[in-house]
């Protein structure tokens, strides 16, 4: 069973944005979310978390940091102009001043570099995403309890022949009380981050955890 918990307060960036730019909340462009902290159940699919060896309560169980990816409507996007306000890939909001598009990407004030935002979208998406450093940005909902199935697949995508024997994939089942010495083993990383870390959640369930290491 799922347990969310630990909604933040609103960042200082944000509420400094808010006051420079003299709107309301109301009058922020938001970005859409994956999903909703607050809901008493996660849907069955694919989350980005984020972990350490400390987020595990015990053998069976962690606390995962939850993020979503940040996602804007064609249409909303399409009527972007200057002196609009937008949440950010950070979700600071920004206040519109330059508006650049090549193809498939959007720069907002220069993109997310430059405290903008930059935005891509793709023929299989119905809205534009935004982006950091050539991968998508992940927005910090807060924090839920999560238990894994009785056994939970691991998928370990690699550079590193050591951190994936079969040589650049690994595919290992485990059962709920290995997951954590499993990964203590591999040594892949002090912190798990949602750029590299996805979960499968199966009636609130963790049964596949996928991890991407590049050396």
């Amino acid at each position: 069973m799922m347990k969310a918990f630990m909604k933040f307060a609103v960042p200082a960036a944000l509420a400094a944005a808010l006051c420079a730019a003299n709107v309301s909340a109301d009058d922020v462009i938001k970005a859409g979310h994956e999903f909703d902290l607050a809901d008493d159940d996660f849907a069955d699919g694919t989350y980005h978390i984020g972990f350490n060896m400390d987020s595990f309560r015990d053998e069976d169980d962690f606390i995962a940091d939850m993020y979503t990816s940040l996602y804007y409507d064609i249409v909303t996007v399409a009527n972007l102009k200057a002196g609009d306000v937008i949440e950010g890939a950070d979700g600071a909001d920004i206040t519109i001043e330059t508006i650049e598009q090549d193809g498939d990407t959007i720069e907002i004030n220069g993109g997310t570099p430059y405290g903008g935002l930059t935005l891509k979208t793709t023929e299989d998406t119905n809205g534009w995403y935004a982006y950091s450093d050539e991968v998508p940005a992940y927005l910090l909902l807060g924090q839920a309890e999560l238990e894994f199935a009785d056994t939970v697949t691991l998928n370990i995508y690699s550079m590193d022949d050591k951190k994936a024997p079969t040589g650049g994939y690994d595919k290992m089942t485990v059962t709920e009380d290995e997951v954590k010495s499993t990964l203590e083993s591999l040594g892949l990383f002090d912190y798990y981050d949602p750029v590299r870390t996805c979960v499968d959640l199966q009636d609130d369930d963790i049964v596949e955890i996928t991890i991407s290491y590049a050396p």
